[in-house]
Order: C-alpha cells, then sequence, then structure tokens
C-alpha cells in the first residue's frame, strides 16, 4: 500500500530563525487532525486553491510559515479540550465553514485556560437558539462561564478588500507590465466610504510609471495619494517584481462595533444555566480594532452599571511572531474588570502555546488602516528565498 502523501502545509520549513514547532512535530500533529476531522472533512484540499472556502482546508494546502504554525497550533488547542463534555458539538462547528472562525476562535482561548494548571474546561454548550454562554471552567473551586465573541470583518473592510484586489490586479496586469524589477507602488486612500474610481487611479498610476527614473515620485490628489518608490532588494537573484500595496484608513464604525457582541455577551453569561456563576467574556479582535478605545468603552459602560452579566472582559488578538527570537503562535491579552458585578470573576490563568503578551492600550503614532499587498516576483536559477520587505506604516503625512 502506498503512504499518503504528508500534507502540504508540513513541508514548510527554514532554520533562520528558531521556530517553536519542530517538522517532527508538524508530522504528528498532521496525523492527530486527520484522524479527528476525518478523510471525509479532507476531501476538500483535493480542489483547486480558488474553489477552497473552508479556512482549515486553505491552510492545509499551503506551504507557508503561516499555515504552518497556525494548524500546530490548532492541534495544540485541540488536545487540550478533546475530552471536554460537548466536544463532539464544537468539533461539528468547526468543519462548517460558516461557523469555523467563530468556532476556532471559541476552541483556542478555551485552550488557553485549559492549559493552565489547575484549569478544567468543563463543558461546551451547543449553540443553540437559547442564550448559553459558549463553555464552564472550573478553577481553585469556581466554576466561571466564558463567552467567546470574536470581532469579524467590517463592512467597510470586506468592501474595501473587493475594491482593493481589483484595483491591485489592474495595476499589475496593464501598469508594471514589461519584464523586469518595477519600483515600488503604494497608494493611500483617504476615506474606505468614498474610495474613487478605479480608472482614475490606474490612470494616475500610469502616468507616474512612465515619468519614473530612479528616484522616488509622489502624487498627491483629495481622494489618493501614489507613492512610487525603487524596489527595495529583496535578493540578489531576483530577476523580475511587481509590487502593489494599498492602504486606507479604518473606519471609526471598527471601533463602534463593540457594544453588539458586549451586550449579546451580557444575556448569554446571565442564562438561567449559569446565572449564579462569574461571567467571562473573551474577546477576539484584529489590528483594525484599537484596543485602548475597546477597554475604555468597556470601563465606562462597566461605570455605567452595563452589562452587569459580565465579571470581566479579556481582549485577545491572536497571531504569529516571525521574527526573532522565535517563530511562534502569538497571543496578546489586556483584561478590564466589573467593579460593579456581585460575582468577580476569579484571577484564571492563561497559558499559550507559543507566546504570550500585553495588548498595548495607549494610543500608537500609526494609523490603523486597511491593507492589501500585490507582489509578483520570480527570482533566478539557484536563488531559493526570498525576503520581502516590511510594509509601510500609515503615517498622517502619507495622508496629507
Amino acid at each position: 500500500m502506498t503512504k499518503a502523501r504528508p500534507p502540504q502545509w508540513t513541508q514548510w520549513w527554514q532554520d533562520d530563525i528558531p521556530c517553536h514547532f519542530s517538522p517532527e512535530e508538524a508530522t504528528e500533529n498532521a496525523e492527530y487532525l486527520t484522524q479527528l476531522l476525518g478523510s471525509r472533512f479532507l476531501e476538500g484540499t483535493k480542489h483547486s486553491v480558488a474553489e477552497v472556502k473552508h479556512p482549515i482546508l486553505q491552510r492545509w494546502i499551503t506551504c507557508g510559515a503561516g499555515s504552518f504554525l497556525e494548524l500546530n497550533a490548532l492541534a495544540s488547542d485541540l488536545k487540550v479540550v478533546a475530552k471536554s463534555h460537548g466536544f463532539d458539538t464544537i468539533l461539528y462547528d468547526l468543519k462548517n465553514p460558516k461557523t469555523c472562525a467563530s468556532t476556532w476562535h471559541t476552541l483556542h482561548v478555551a485552550a488557553l485556560i485549559g492549559r493552565a494548571a489547575g484549569a478544567i474546561v468543563e463543558q461546551f454548550y451547543p449553540q443553540t437558539d437559547e442564550s448559553l454562554p459558549d463553555f464552564l471552567v472550573s478553577y481553585g473551586g469556581i466554576q466561571v462561564a466564558c463567552e467567546a465573541k470574536l470581532l469579524a470583518k467590517s463592512g467597510q473592510e470586506e468592501a474595501f478588500e473587493a475594491y482593493a484586489a481589483n484595483l491591485s490586479e489592474r495595476i499589475i496586469t496593464q501598469v508594471l507590465t514589461s519584464e523586469g524589477v518595477h519600483p515600488a507602488m503604494t497608494v493611500v486612500f483617504k476615506d474606505v466610504d468614498s474610495l474613487p474610481q478605479v480608472n482614475d487611479v490606474v490612470r494616475v498610476a500610469m502616468e507616474g510609471r512612465i515619468h519614473y527614473s530612479d528616484g522616488s515620485l509622489v502624487y498627491r490628489s483629495p481622494a489618493f495619494n501614489l507613492f512610487i518608490d525603487p524596489a527595495e532588494s529583496m535578493s540578489s537573484g531576483v530577476t523580475e517584481s511587481r509590487m502593489c500595496l494599498l492602504l486606507c484608513p479604518k473606519s471609526e464604525k471598527e471601533d463602534l462595533r463593540v457594544h453588539r457582541p458586549g451586550a449579546k455577551a451580557s444575556k448569554q453569561l446571565s442564562s438561567a444555566a449559569t446565572v449564579e456563576h462569574p461571567g467571562l467574556l473573551l474577546l477576539g479582535i484584529t489590528q483594525l480594532q484599537d484596543p485602548g478605545y475597546v477597554v475604555s468603552l468597556f470601563r465606562r459602560r462597566f461605570a455605567g452599571k452595563q452589562y452587569p452579566g459580565i465579571s470581566g472582559v479579556i481582549l485577545i488578538h491572536a497571531g504569529t511572531h516571525m521574527e526573532q527570537p522565535l517563530r511562534s503562535p502569538l497571543d496578546l491579552i489586556a483584561t478590564v474588570r466589573n467593579g460593579g458585578t456581585a460575582l468577580p470573576h476569579p484571577n484564571l490563568p492563561l497559558k499559550a502555546v507559543g507566546l504570550l503578551g500585553a495588548l498595548p492600550t495607549k494610543s500608537s503614532e500609526e494609523i490603523p488602516a486597511y491593507r492589501h499587498l500585490a507582489h509578483e516576483i520570480r527570482v533566478g536559477y539557484g536563488n531559493s528565498s526570498v525576503f520581502l520587505p516590511d510594509l509601510r506604516k500609515l503615517s498622517r503625512e502619507m495622508l496629507s
């Protein structure tokens, strides 16, 4: 019998920077995930990349550091909670493409708690029309009802991504057409709700490419600014490069969306099944949410006697760290306590599979932005690695 080919994601490996997971651990975790998720679920990996819509399957057929870290971390999280009551229900939701993202977050935050010494994830509640929390944790003789919420993409972000994908494809195929290493193009838009016509941006990009020599060029207009800069050195073997980075300040509505999950979580944590337990909201945020703003919002709500079912909130930004000292899954957290609740939640320990740090809650000089990068590159024979430059930070000068 022919031995099954290892999944694509396990084939990534670079040893220039230490990595939290080894190739041997990846092989073991791939076997565990294959057995747990089932061969029928993994049949979806036989489709082309463009046809695969499930988040897990998308990573399964991708060979890169991100997929390598994320799927190893998923296996590690699943091992922590696999024996909890109700796990079968949450595994079913994980395999559903419509509920995968929110369920993955629930599993991850449950494992963050359950991995710590003395903490036990006792039960996952089925997600039905009944108002129930996501899971129940015991620690130090106290049971804590936990609700996991994930601030998913907003309508503004989805609209920008669709717009940016179309525009970047036009710039790559219609502006940066000739062979060779082209200068890098960065387009900064002023307002996500008033994006200019794609044809107008392409026309300016064409003019800029024609007039570009060796230095940097800047085109400014009321709706967008275009920056054309020499391509940074990625590798001595690069023979062709076309790069287009699109940036736009995030909508203020990204932060205002926090109220809805807070109010809903308070109701779920006050359910009859868990009303006698302190309630903990584990809120997953992205780079588009300002953690300082979210923390201040919950503090104001708690001071105004709102969200009575929530004893405390833990903000969690889950991602990956690709630089020194270690390539690793990364969790950044911030905690807000409700001083007015009759059931304060205990100091639950958190233990990450990789790196664990504090979310910055002070304002940053960098402007939070929607980002889209398109980059086509060709490397000459004998050059195996390419190091892309860091994405430019969005500053006020770039918007002026």
